[in-house]
């Protein structure tokens, strides 16, 4: 956005002092003296358009400086060198610029050109640096370089004005990402932002080591009135569905006070992009949980429970098989708050399978508190149950893909179910958590359609939950509902 700004901060000046000199041309061809009111207008209108550029430059600077501060993790000064030194053409255009300035009357030379041959050489030496380290990395081609650990919401232009501010998307960022953290069990990477000119004027992308994770607009400007529950939503304004499931309406600002005292949850364009990304940094958790994190997992056990970590060693638990079972419990949409019980219990099951999968459901029970806390809101858990006919259907329809249990249905059947699964999500969860409970044998399969469910909806086993759990069954699927 600076660099644009200043783009056109270049333009005007060019004009200015263009129109400045030409005017007085004009003049002293008209009343004498033109050689005399050239030079005058020319030093005129060169002060006059250092004047107007040099505020453009000041704020591209500051621009530049905290781009690079939120989303780098280096430091601020080693941040500005590397990116100073990434190239040698931005010194020797300063150079040739200071050189052209220096050239006009009135400009002070001495200080001028000295700059300009201070940046030329830097220009130099940068030019053979990069050749010499080019040279380097053809030893070493591939071995070196890797996408970036982070995430990274791109956003379209018209977006800019709901970045910054106190109540700007880059506000927002800290709380989302430690939040997420502390509910998922593990800390995410950094979350940046940038613009993207490939992107709509209100779109934007998060990106994960350059895959597009996730893809949304918004409405700046308006106002999102999102719905207090099914089929409330109001015939003004444009529709909108969260990913939870939940519906509103964009309105203009005038028009949301009065939804709100219906009971409508008002959100701005920055707080409805944060739902998206934390919908869909929730539902991308076992990609962004890598083999460092798990490692990470490991080593914290090292202080406090190192009879833990011995006995792990042992049983031949190491980082790369915790990942894989972290990421199927996270998979199953199973938080990793209790890094202590899972690895136990993935220790104690080890001896009898290797599976990911299985030790997963087997860490299950040893998570029950956690997982109890988690569903229940308002003091209950909303369950769906299943009618044994479906229960048998499920089971028969289970098939190991890629190590991963799925449901092998036909796909208008697999269409009917997460169309049921979406109905009773928005019915009786509306934004917060329904479990469905399913028996051993059809869980997986059943968790592999929840996965499809745009709502909070995990399918579980009566298990996996504490026996004092205040579960209360809100709808029973039928066989006929399917049909």
């Amino acid at each position: 956005g600076a660099g644009r700004l200043l783009r056109g901060e270049a333009v005007a000046t060019i004009v200015i002092v263009a129109l400045t000199a030409l005017g007085g041309a004009g003049r002293a061809a008209t009343e004498g003296g033109l050689l005399e009111a050239l030079r005058e207008h020319a030093v005129l209108a060169t002060g006059q358009g250092l004047v107007t550029l040099l505020p453009a430059l000041v704020m591209a600077a500051s621009a530049a400086l905290m781009v690079s501060r939120s989303a780098g993790s280096l430091p601020l000064v080693q941040e500005v060198r590397s990116q100073l030194l990434l190239s040698p053409w931005p010194l020797v255009a300063a150079a040739v610029a200071l050189t052209g300035l220096g050239l006009f009357p009135g400009v002070a030379k001495l200080p001028t050109l000295v700059g300009a041959a201070i940046l030329a050489g830097g220009g130099w030496w940068v030019s053979g640096r990069r050749a010499t380290g080019s040279r380097a990395a053809k030893l070493d081609a591939g071995t070196r370089s890797r996408p970036a650990d982070e995430l990274a919401v791109e956003v379209g232009m018209g977006l800019l004005e709901i970045v910054n501010g106190p109540g700007g998307l880059m506000a927002m960022l800290p709380a989302l990402r430690a939040g997420l953290s502390r509910d998922l069990g593990f800390d995410l990477p950094p979350i940046a932002v940038r613009d993207s000119l490939d992107l709509g004027a209100t779109e934007y992308v998060l990106v994960f080591r350059a895959g597009v994770l996730v893809r949304g607009r918004v409405r700046p400007g308006r106002t999102l009135a999102v719905a207090p529950h099914a089929g409330a939503t109001p015939d003004i304004g444009a529709a909108a569905e969260l990913p939870d499931g939940r519906t509103g309406v964009w309105v203009a600002p005038e028009q949301a006070e009065e939804l709100a005292a219906l009971g409508f949850v008002l959100m701005t364009a920055a707080e409805a992009l944060v739902v998206h990304l934390r919908s869909a940094i929730r539902q991308h958790a076992p990609e962004l949980y890598d083999l460092e994190r798990a490692a990470a997992l490991l080593a914290d056990l090292r202080q406090g429970h190192s009879a833990l970590l011995e006995a792990a060693g042992a049983a031949g638990v190491d980082a790369g098989l915790l990942r894989r079972v972290c990421g199927e419990l996270l998979w199953g949409g199973i938080p990793l708050r209790d890094p202590i019980s899972l690895l136990e219990a993935v220790v104690e099951a080890v001896p009898e399978t290797r599976d990911p999968e299985q030790l997963a459901l087997r860490a299950r029970p040893r998570l029950a508190g956690m997982l109890t806390e988690l569903l229940t809101v308002d003091g209950r858990i909303r369950a769906v149950t299943l009618a044994p006919a479906l229960q048998d259907e499920l089971a028969d329809a289970a098939w190991r893909e890629e190590g991963r249990t799925v449901a092998a249905l036909p796909p208008a059947r697999a269409a009917a179910w997460v169309t049921l699964l979406e109905q009773l999500a928005a019915e009786h969860g509306w934004g917060r958590p329904l479990a469905v409970i399913a028996e051993p044998r059809s869980v997986l399969a059943m968790q592999s359609l929840c996965r499809r469910v745009g709502g909070e909806v995990t399918a579980l086993r009566a298990g996996d939950l504490t026996a004092e759990a205040p579960v209360e069954q809100v709808a029973r699927i039928e066989p006929e509902q399917l049909a």
